[in-house]
């Protein structure tokens, strides 16, 4: 019988890390060989030596044991790949739905009773002494569905051999991959995240490779979601156009429209992961069965968190001087750069939340997550209304002298277990007069959270700062990027 999960905490929502917007990576949306049922070839990145690491050919015979139980349809097979203590996160457009392993399976059940596809591509996998994390995308067709996307698994050993503790849709493509839009176009703009109080300008995602860095590394904090660890930059690897942003003048800009004048420091690269529960309890010096023991020293624990980095390295200068801003800068960009408006956010009266929110529900994603809602909660109201402590929130944004005001509808509702029902989806409109005219895709609008926004190509229309990038329009809809996600290991409920 399987165990509910016991977890430390939900994902970071930090009020420690302020962030800008960078450049995104472009993603290969070709489509991978269906049915294919034999894992590509992994193998471990290049991290400090650790004892006892599991072996990535276990990984890869694991990986290939997950796609051709799926694409084969042998459910007990698929079962027995998944540990007791296990949390997973589906995402379908904009669905998404977090499970414990009993309703993770429940769910999983029901797809099995009719043939799919499944195959991965780009796979990565890192590996530490208690397990691996693999990261690849997956591409999924069954009858006339079809998705992909980035998917990741935590693996964790179990006896001689690894199971499943973990598995996230990262986010989801629904149709034909060949009508995908593009990549986004590189804001230009340079992020801030703080870590023990120093300001760090993310200057570009570092390769896992750690080609970029040398020793020594060091642990830099670990009180916070993200456990934080610093290289030293390795600047004959580095590329020649972003080693030139050591000692650059830059402008540094807060959430209320203010500036100051401050300068890039020396680069490093800056590590950041949210451990697996079990990865933490360890390194307090807990056994496998529960016993206490020595922790580990900070040294060690540095080593294995760096190592387990991967997707979460970034090329960082320390902010230098900008003890002058009258609050955290979100956004920096380099002084030779034409400035760039910040958009104030205020919260909507009454009547234009009304406006914008009835106008969202009319949407096709919204719907589609109604019927999600409506099959566990027949009886229930609208899914936006499910947290009550919590409703949708509606902002205007306009910048000073700026002619055009825009609108943004963020709505985040999750019942109280990983089997209940979540969705999430941000919309943005512009005000024109009493109209709302709508700038996301009606279909799949994505999700984010706006800290704050900035036009930098002076188009008129804003680039919205998140948590883990920046949301831009591309075309007529605005579309989100998220170069700078730290991944996270552990389970979410």
């Amino acid at each position: 019988m399987a165990s509910l999960v016991a977890c430390k905490r939900g994902p970071s929502q930090s009020n420690e890390v302020t962030l800008a917007a960078a450049s995104a990576q472009r993603s290969d949306t070709a489509a991978a060989p269906q049915g294919d049922v034999t894992a590509p070839q992994v193998a471990p990145q290049v991290a400090p030596a650790a004892v006892n690491e599991v072996d990535p050919g276990a990984v890869s015979g694991l990986l290939a044991q997950w796609l051709a139980a799926q694409n084969q349809g042998q459910f007990d097979a698929y079962q027995r790949l998944y540990a007791a203590r296990f949390s997973g996160v589906r995402r379908s457009g904009p669905r998404v739905a977090r499970y414990d392993r009993a309703g993770w399976l429940r769910d999983r059940e029901t797809m099995f009773r009719t043939a799919m596809q499944v195959s991965a591509r780009d796979v990565a996998v890192s590996t530490g002494p208690q397990g691996a994390t693999v990261r690849f995308v997956q591409v999924f067709t069954q009858g006339r569905y079809h998705d992909e996307g980035p998917k990741e698994l935590v693996l964790v050993r179990a006896g001689a051999g690894l199971e499943i503790a973990r598995e996230e849709m990262l986010s989801s493509r629904l149709g034909d991959p060949a009508s995908t839009p593009a990549a986004i176009e590189p804001a230009m703009l340079g992020q801030v995240r703080v870590v023990e109080g120093v300001r760090y300008v993310l200057l570009a995602k570092a390769p896992d490779d750690r080609s970029w860095s040398q020793e020594p590394v060091r642990l830099l904090d670990r009180r916070s979601a993200e456990v934080s660890t610093l290289g030293a930059a390795n600047g004959a690897a580095i590329p020649e156009g972003l080693r030139g942003f050591a000692g650059q003048s830059v402008r540094a800009y807060t959430a209320d429209g203010r500036r100051c004048e401050a300068r890039l420091g020396a680069l490093a690269v800056l590590g950041q992961v949210d451990v697996h529960f079990g990865v933490e309890a360890r390194w307090a010096g807990q056994q496998d069965d529960g016993t206490p023991g020595a922790p580990l020293d900070a040294a060690t624990v540095g080593r294995e968190a760096w190592a387990e980095s991967d997707g979460g390295m970034f090329l960082v200068a320390p902010l230098e001087g900008s003890e002058g801003c009258a609050a955290e800068p979100r956004v920096v960009r380099l002084a030779s750069q034409p400035e760039v408006k910040v958009y104030l956010g205020t919260a909507a009266d009454a009547a234009l939340s009304a406006q914008a929110l009835a106008q969202v529900r009319g949407l096709a994603a919204w719907r589609q997550l109604q019927i999600a809602y409506r099959a566990q909660a027949p009886n229930a109201g609208p899914w936006d209304s499910l947290n009550t402590t919590s409703p949708p929130r509606v902002t205007v944004w306009q910048a000073e002298g700026a002619p055009r005001r825009f609108v943004t509808v963020v709505i985040s509702a999750a019942g109280g277990g990983c089997a209940d029902f979540s969705g999430e989806m941000t919309v943005v409109f512009e005000q024109r007069g009493a109209a709302l005219t709508l700038h996301s895709d009606a279909a799949d609008p994505g999700a984010f959270v706006p800290l704050t926004a900035v036009d930098v190509d002076g188009d008129g229309v804003p680039e919205f700062v998140t948590a883990n990038g920046f949301a831009r329009r591309t075309g007529a809809v605005f579309r989100v990027a998220t170069p700078w996600q730290v991944p996270y290991h552990d389970c979410p409920c």
